[in-house]
């Protein structure tokens, strides 16, 4: 990934915090991107917010918006 200020967001953050974004397109360049950065988030238990798309990636097992991307994104694959 050729994207320094965000390797150094995603390696900055720590448990509690939350990264919060215009929209998916301006922190993911495709699905693929959004599924890893968002799991590396939940990994670290940081939130993530997206304020266009109105997606809150809770750290406390609440979000089902991200988890249905991914599970889409698992149904158009096969």
């Amino acid at each position: 990934m050729e994207r320094p200020f965000l390797q150094e967001m995603m390696n900055f953050v720590r448990e509690g915090d939350s990264v919060v974004v215009e929209s998916i397109s301006r922190f993911a360049r495709n699905t693929k991107d959004l599924l890893e950065l968002t799991e590396q988030l939940s990994n670290k238990h940081v939130q993530f917010i997206s304020q266009k798309e109105k997606i809150l990636n809770g750290t406390g097992g609440t979000d089902t918006t991200v988890n249905g991307i991914r599970r889409g994104s698992v149904l158009n694959l096969t």
